[in-house]
Formats: C-alpha cells, sequence, structure tokens
C-alpha cells in the first residue's frame, strides 16, 4: 500500500483483496482440490520476511489449497 493513500482507498482496496481470495477459494472447491483460508495479516512486512529489504508493509491474505490425502477420498 502507498504510504500517502487514503483511508478510503485502504478500505476498498483491502475489500477487493479480501473478495479475491474468497473466489479463489470457491473456485478451488468447484474444480476438487480441498482449500482452507487462514488468516489475513496487517501491516505484514512480507518482503522482509523472505529475505528482501524490510520496510514495505502489506496487508496478506492466506489461502492453503492442496490434495486431500488417499485415505480421505471419498469413494462413493
Amino acid at each position: 500500500m502507498r504510504a500517502d493513500a487514503d483511508a478510503p482507498h485502504i478500505r476498498r482496496t483491502r475489500l477487493r483483496v479480501g473478495f479475491a481470495v474468497h473466489l479463489a477459494h470457491l473456485t478451488a472447491l468447484r474444480h476438487g482440490p480441498t482449500a482452507r483460508p487462514v488468516g489475513s495479516w496487517r501491516q505484514a512486512d512480507l518482503g522482509a520476511a523472505l529475505g528482501a529489504a524490510p520496510g514495505r508493509d502489506r496487508t496478506v491474505h492466506g489461502l492453503a489449497l492442496g490434495t486431500r490425502h488417499a485415505d480421505e477420498e471419498n469413494t462413493t
């Protein structure tokens, strides 16, 4: 997020990103992979967490995607 962004812009952006993750979740479920939202973090310095230069605060939304373990497959 830009440092000079106003409050309405920040709210709209966060809402759009949350909605995008929701749509990704629904799409994954419709196509078979298991999916689960895992959270949202504000002011997450993702670059620093991954080894880049610190100081870029982001809002991060997590969505876990995968397949079911063979023991969990529905056989009916």
